[in-house]
C-alpha cells in the first residue's frame, strides 16, 4: 500500500513538474530550471524503468544483457617478417591472395638494397579469416623470421561508447522539445548552443563506432619481405650489346683524359721549354769561352 501511494506521489510530481515548466508560463523561469529539466528530461529516459505489479519500480530486465548475451568485440593484428625467393614474384602472390580472402592492400613498397630486394605491405583481411591468412602467408616464405600477433578486447569500451550516445540522443530529443518551448530569443540561442555541443558529441561517438566496427570487422596484417640473398642475389643478365657500348664510352673517357694532359702539358709546359733552353745555350756559351783561352 505504502509502494503504490509513493509511486502515486512521484507520478503527480512529475506531471507538477512539467504544469509549472517555465517555458510553458508567462510567468517565465531561471534558465538554471530548464537546464534542469532538460537534464531530468535524458536521465529519466535513459534509464529503462517499468512499473513493477506491486508498485515497485526497478530496471527493465529485458533492456539488461548478461555477460553471455554480450558480443565481444576484439580487434586482431599480426605482423610477419618473412625471407622469400623472390619478392617482387611474392608481393604478386600476395596481391592475388588477398582479393581471394576478400581483403585489400591498404600500402605497398617494394625496394632495391646493394643485393636483394624487399618490400613492406599492410593488408587487411575479414577478421574470421584472420588465422588462415597468416597460415598462407607463412606458406609461401622459406622461413619465417618473426611473428607477432595481438586481440584486443574493447567489448566494454565499445558498450560504455555506446551507452554514452544512447543517452545523447535522449538528451539531443530533450533539447529540440525544449527549442519549442522557449519562447525569448536568449532561450532560443541558449538551447542552440547546447544542442550543438551534444550533436558535436555524437558525430564523434559515432566516428568512434563506426573505427571500432571497421577494425572488429577486419583485421591488420603487417608484412616485412626480405629476398634470401643464400638463394637470390640481384644480378642484371649479361647483354653483350650493353658490355660494347660501355667498353667503347670507357676508351672514349680514356681518350679524353689523355688529350686533357697533352693539352695541359702543352700550356704548363713551353715555360719550362723555353728555360731549359735558354739554361743549354748559356752552358754552350761558357764551354765555348774556355776552348778559346787554351
Amino acid at each position: 500500500m505504502k509502494q503504490s501511494l509513493l509511486a502515486s506521489l512521484m507520478l503527480f510530481a512529475v506531471l507538477l513538474s512539467a504544469c509549472s515548466n517555465p517555458f510553458t508560463s508567462k510567468s517565465g523561469g531561471s534558465y538554471d530550471e530548464y537546464y534542469d529539466y532538460a537534464y531530468e528530461e535524458s536521465y529519466m529516459s535513459a534509464e529503462p524503468m517499468m512499473m513493477m505489479a506491486d508498485g515497485d519500480y526497478g530496471f527493465d530486465d529485458s533492456a539488461a544483457r548478461t555477460e553471455g548475451e554480450v558480443e565481444q568485440k576484439i580487434i586482431k593484428s599480426g605482423s610477419l617478417d618473412l625471407h622469400v625467393d623472390d619478392v617482387q614474384e611474392t608481393v604478386d602472390l600476395i596481391e592475388d591472395s588477398v582479393i581471394e580472402w576478400g581483403g585489400s592492400v591498404l600500402y605497398q613498397n617494394v625496394s632495391r638494397g646493394s643485393s636483394s630486394y624487399y618490400a613492406d605491405i599492410q593488408i587487411r583481411v575479414p577478421a574470421e579469416g584472420f588465422d588462415s591468412a597468416m597460415d598462407g602467408l607463412k606458406d609461401l616464405s622459406i622461413y619465417v623470421e618473426n611473428e607477432w600477433t595481438n586481440a584486443d578486447d574493447v567489448t566494454d569500451a565499445y558498450m560504455d561508447l555506446e551507452a554514452r550516445l544512447n543517452n545523447a540522443y535522449v538528451e539531443e530529443d530533450a533539447y529540440l522539445d525544449l527549442m519549442d518551448r522557449a519562447g525569448t530569443i536568449t532561450e532560443i540561442l541558449e538551447v542552440t548552443r547546447a544542442l550543438s555541443d551534444v550533436r558535436s558529441d555524437i558525430e564523434y561517438m559515432e566516428s568512434q563506432m563506426s573505427y571500432y566496427d571497421t577494425r572488429v570487422a577486419f583485421s591488420t596484417i603487417d608484412i616485412y619481405l626480405t629476398e634470401d640473398e643464400s638463394v637470390s642475389a640481384v644480378t642484371e643478365k649479361w647483354r653483350p650489346g650493353s658490355t660494347v657500348t660501355d667498353a667503347f664510352a670507357d676508351w672514349l673517357v680514356f681518350l679524353q683524359g689523355l688529350l686533357d694532359g697533352v693539352i695541359y702539358l702543352a700550356i704548363f709546359g713551353w715555360p719550362i721549354v723555353i728555360i731549359g733552353w735558354l739554361g743549354w745555350k748559356w752552358l754552350g756559351r761558357g764551354k765555348k769561352k774556355k776552348k778559346a783561352r787554351k
